[in-house]
């Protein structure tokens, strides 16, 4: 089943729209919140004029991007757990960011732009966009486990660097650090 309030509440959080201004008309603020925190359900017709307003989507494509995108999605997770060559995929993931972006897969998409020019064991901070790192980091609560891992990492190699760049800059070494 996919995770409409995820989807929503990431979105909004990406537009920088209210719960207010999002559900105006539609329904109460509670009923959205309880959308975006799975606590219940819902009318569909309720998320549907929600995805409308806001992205010009329904269920129906939400689901059906997010189905067709799930072994793709999947395979580039497995083959960067593995540390394996996933260039082919990042490839496919690029022509598909359309749909990746109307998906329950939005937040994984940014992750995986983070991580398209570098391997596990060689990142640095030139290979890092700043902007998408940035959108992340406001988002991320709401990413599942793998989302939350490769975030994680991610940002703990982006400090390293940034510690050694300071330290470099000071003329202090890790040692005296």
């Amino acid at each position: 089943m996919v995770n409409y309030g995820k989807y929503i509440k990431i979105n909004r959080y990406l537009q920088k729209k209210s719960i207010s201004e999002l559900c105006d008309g539609i329904c109460t603020p509670s009923t959205l919140s309880k959308i975006e925190n799975n606590k219940s359900n819902i009318n569909p017709k309720i998320i549907n004029q929600i995805l409308e307003r806001l992205s010009n989507i329904n269920i129906d494509i939400l689901e059906a991007n997010t189905n067709r995108l799930k072994p793709l999605t999947e395979l580039f997770i497995q083959r960067l757990m593995l540390n394996l060559d996933r260039s082919d995929l990042m490839a496919k993931i690029e022509e598909e960011q359309y749909n990746y972006l109307h998906s329950e897969y939005i937040l994984f998409f940014y992750i995986a732009k983070l991580f398209s020019n570098f391997d596990l064991y060689h990142i640095n901070n030139q290979d890092i966009d700043e902007e998408i790192l940035d959108l992340v980091s406001k988002v991320i609560e709401f990413g599942n486990l793998n989302e939350l891992y490769f975030y994680n990492l991610l940002n703990m190699a982006y400090l390293q660097d940034l510690i050694a760049v300071y330290l470099i800059t000071n003329q202090r070494t890790y040692k005296n650090f």
